[in-house]
């Protein structure tokens, strides 16, 4: 689906009763913005994110996915108040006492032009990232240093404004400033500097995204592994691997996806094959599903050193494993391995003794795909199943071995077939 038509049906249930018209919009940086649609076109949105701000974004600019609609309830009342401490005694007339405000730098400052500048620049209700990037690149390295810094104390929104505004402006030498958004207290900082980072290739801050693989934030530590591998660094590849055992399952979703990323640029998967085997049945439940599933697409494109005797092994241990996610994901892994046969031996041996539908139907693709012909009267018995989908997987199996795709999933036609051919090769 285009994302105008996205954008169109995210506006059609904005209509109805109950739901307040807002709406997040997901930006390929990584950062969102939240409020309202106001007019879609096939080059750019219009989008309020304030009662007196519009901005414009570039379609392009945004995620493919990148439009979904928050429900939000409305109040029906006014919230009943309730006083927390007595009215205090009226304060004697008399002048107001000036309180300089401290900051973390120290006492406040007075105003720069450029902080002038940006102050009028984000307070414009019709700001759009591309203006900010045109009067900010004006002032030079000098302006987007000054925006940087005043990132902390900005809300969501001009946060995300500001974001979009300097990943735009990548050829400004403004790395070491981003760099420093790295040790910021908030989380959402921390994971964008990770995204202008790796976006401008800045390899002198690899060590320090490296760090953040400790940050208490999983979404910091997701940022992290996902900008880590566009540096290229194979020296990075363990440490990424690591996270396959994290206790956030997302964080470890991302860890997998990023090892073999990286793996794939720097012809590392035989490293990496060796670091799941050892990593395997080290992290938490779920997790050894994980591993099976990346073992075999590990072994899918598997070069000379690969250890095939190794990951089989494995892999034949887990059709054993308690988790039924973790027998269906080795069953189905199984059938990335040359030579085939040794594959067939081991899921064949515990075919008739697996109870979960699920995994039976992992085991029946798997053994189409292997292709063998001693699979064929096996599979032609799983076709007595009452389970649908069980029924449908030895269907599939069963024409992708024997290349007939006539008998559908009657039994007897196949026994039929198999009598008749029995003993040649299909």
């Amino acid at each position: 689906m285009n994302i105008i038509s996205l954008l169109v049906l995210c506006l059609a249930p904005a209509c109805q009763e109950g739901w307040r018209d807002t709406h997040r919009v997901h930006l390929r940086n990584g950062n969102f913005i939240d409020g309202r649609l106001e007019q879609v076109g096939e080059k750019e949105i219009l989008f309020r994110w304030s009662p007196t701000a519009v901005m414009r974004i570039k379609v392009m600019d945004i995620r493919g996915d990148g439009i979904e609609e928050i429900k939000i309830r409305t109040l029906h009342s006014e919230p009943k108040k309730v006083p927390i401490r007595e009215i205090p005694p009226p304060v004697k007339e008399g002048p107001i006492p000036i309180v300089e405000v401290p900051t973390r730098e120290g006492p406040a400052r007075p105003q720069t032009e450029i902080d002038k500048l940006l102050a009028r620049l984000m307070s414009q209700p019709d700001m759009t990232y591309e203006l900010l990037v045109k009067e900010v690149r004006a002032l030079g390295p000098d302006g987007a240093r000054a925006m940087i810094a005043e990132l902390p104390a900005m809300d969501a929104q001009r946060t995300n404004l500001a974001l979009v505004a300097l990943d735009q402006m990548r050829d400004l030498q403004i790395e070491r400033e981003i760099a420093g958004l790295l040790d910021s207290k908030r989380a959402d900082l921390r994971m964008a500097a990770c995204n202008l980072l790796s976006n401008r290739g800045a390899t002198g801050s690899l060590r320090s995204i490296l760090a953040l693989f400790r940050d208490p934030s999983p979404q910091v530590r997701a940022a992290a592994l996902m900008a880590v591998p566009v540096f290229g660094d194979p020296t990075t590849l363990e440490p990424i691997a690591n996270l396959a055992v994290d206790t956030d399952p997302a964080v470890r979703a991302r860890a997998f996806r990023s090892a073999e990323e990286l793996s794939a640029r720097v012809s590392g998967d035989n490293d990496l094959a060796q670091r799941w085997l050892s990593l395997a049945g080290r992290g938490p439940s779920g997790a050894l599903a994980e591993f099976a599933m990346s073992l075999g697409r590990l072994a899918e494109r598997a070069t000379e050193g690969f250890p095939s005797d190794e990951v089989r092994t494995r892999l034949v241990e887990m059709l054993n494993d308690r988790d039924a996610g973790a027998r269906a994901a080795a069953a189905y892994s199984l059938s990335a391995l040359k030579p085939a046969d040794p594959s067939a031996d081991a899921i064949l041996a515990v075919f008739n003794s697996e109870g979960d539908p699920k995994v039976l139907v992992s085991m029946c693709d798997s053994l189409g795909r292997l292709k063998i012909h001693r699979c064929i009267e096996p599979l032609i018995e799983k076709l007595r199943e009452d389970s649908k989908e069980i029924k449908m997987a030895a269907q599939r199996a069963l024409e992708k071995v024997t290349g007939n795709t006539e008998l559908g999933s009657e039994q007897e036609k196949w026994k039929e077939w198999f009598d008749k051919s029995k003993g040649k090769n299909p």
